[in-house]
C-alpha cells in the first residue's frame, strides 16, 4: 500500500502538471519520499492494529469454525431441567477466549458441569465441593487429576463476567492458575467453580487428556449406583431407549454406537415448545426431535438401560479461531 501510494502521488505529479512544464518538474527530494512511505505504513499499521484489537471481541462472522456452533445457554446451574428452555436463544456474545498450547479439534470439548441423577425431569449433582487451597503465585492443584498420566494441555483462559461460577477448561483440569485471590473449590466431578465471576477473569489450566475418543474419562468420583439410577419410564419409552443403545459390545462401542443412532435417527429442533414440562423426556422420544439436553439424556439414559454408568456433562464445542490474534472464542451459541 505504501509503494502504491507513492506510485500514485508520482503519476499524478507527472500527468497532473502542464504539458509544457514536465520538463521542468522537479520531485521532492528522496527524504520527502521516504517520509510518505513512513506515513502510509504508520497509517497502515494504526488500522491493522484496530482490527486485530476488535476482530476478536466482535462476531463479524470472519473467524474459522472448529466445528458448527449451536450450544443452548442452560446446564451450568446446579440442577439441569428438561423443559424449562422453550427457545434456545441465538446469542452471538463470547462466554470466552482461550490461547491453547496445541491445535484444536472438532473432538476437543469445553467442559462445564457434570450431573449424575435424572428424576424424569430434572438433573441434579452430588453436592460434594471442596476448597482448594492457592500458593503464594495463586496456583491450585485440582486433587481429582493429579494422578494421571500422559501429555498436558495448557489453556490461557479470558473468562467473560458470569453468574454460574463455572471455570471452563479442556478435560481434565490438573492445575489452575487464578489472576487474583479467589475461592475456588472443585466438586466430586472435577469440575472447577468460583464463588461467581462478577468482572472479566483470567486464569490458567494445565489438562490431562486429549480428546473425547482417545479413551473414557473417569474424572473426579469413580463411577456408582448414581451413575445406573434410572427414573420411572413409560414401557414405550424403555423400548426406545434400547433401541438406541446396541446390546452384547464392549462400553466405549455402545457408546458410540448410541450416539450414532441417536444422529441419524433424531433431529436438532430450536423452538420445542412442544415437548412440553409434564414429561419432556418422554414427549421427545416419541416426536424425535429436540435440542441438547435431550440428546444428552437420552444417550446416558440408553446406556445406563445396558448397564453402563453414565452422566451428563455440560460445555461448549471447540469454537472459532480468530484469524489474526489466532485465539480460540467460544459464544453462547
Amino acid at each position: 500500500l505504501p509503494l502504491a501510494l507513492l506510485h500514485l502521488s508520482t503519476h499524478q505529479l507527472l500527468f497532473g502538471a502542464p504539458e509544457g512544464s514536465r520538463e521542468n518538474l522537479r520531485f521532492p527530494p528522496l527524504t520527502a519520499h521516504l517520509h510518505l512511505v513512513t506515513a502510509a505504513a504508520g497509517i497502515v499499521w494504526a488500522a491493522g492494529a484496530a482490527v486485530f484489537m476488535v476482530l476478536p471481541r466482535e462476531n463479524l462472522g470472519w473467524g474459522r469454525p472448529i466445528e458448527a456452533r449451536g450450544v443452548a445457554l442452560a446446564g451450568f446451574s446446579d440442577r439441569l431441567d428438561l423443559g424449562q428452555i422453550t427457545e434456545v436463544k441465538r446469542n452471538s456474545d463470547p462466554v470466552f477466549r482461550a490461547v491453547v498450547d496445541r491445535p484444536l479439534s472438532s473432538l476437543n470439548r469445553w467442559s462445564g458441569a457434570t450431573f449424575d441423577t435424572f428424576d424424569g425431569r430434572s438433573w441434579s449433582r452430588l453436592e460434594d465441593t471442596e476448597m482448594l487451597v492457592p500458593d503464594s503465585n495463586n496456583r491450585c492443584a485440582v486433587p481429582m487429576a493429579v494422578e494421571w498420566l500422559g501429555t498436558r494441555t495448557r489453556q490461557s483462559i479470558v473468562l467473560e463476567p458470569a453468574t454460574t461460577g463455572n471455570l471452563f477448561f479442556l478435560p481434565a483440569a490438573a492445575e489452575v492458575v487464578l489472576d487474583r485471590r479467589m475461592r475456588v473449590g472443585v466438586d466430586a466431578y472435577g469440575a472447577l467453580r468460583v464463588m461467581g465471576v462478577e468482572r472479566r477473569t483470567r486464569y490458567l489450566v494445565s489438562s490431562v487428556a486429549s480428546t473425547l475418543r482417545d479413551r473414557p474419562i473417569h474424572a473426579g468420583l469413580p463411577p456408582g449406583e448414581r451413575d445406573l439410577t434410572m427414573p420411572e419410564l413409560s414401557a414405550d419409552a424403555e423400548l426406545i431407549l434400547d433401541g438406541i443403545a446396541p446390546p452384547a459390545l464392549p462400553a466405549w462401542r455402545t457408546a458410540l454406537e448410541a450416539e450414532a443412532n441417536l444422529q441419524r435417527g433424531f433431529s436438532y429442533a430450536v423452538n420445542p415448545e412442544e415437548l412440553g414440562t409434564e414429561r419432556p423426556l418422554e414427549t421427545f422420544l416419541q416426536l424425535r426431535r429436540g435440542y441438547c439436553e435431550y440428546f444428552a439424556t437420552a444417550l446416558a439414559l440408553s446406556l445406563r438401560r445396558r448397564g453402563i454408568a453414565a452422566r451428563v456433562v455440560t460445555g461448549f464445542l471447540p469454537g472459532e479461531v480468530a484469524p489474526l490474534s489466532g485465539q480460540v472464542i467460544v459464544r453462547t451459541s
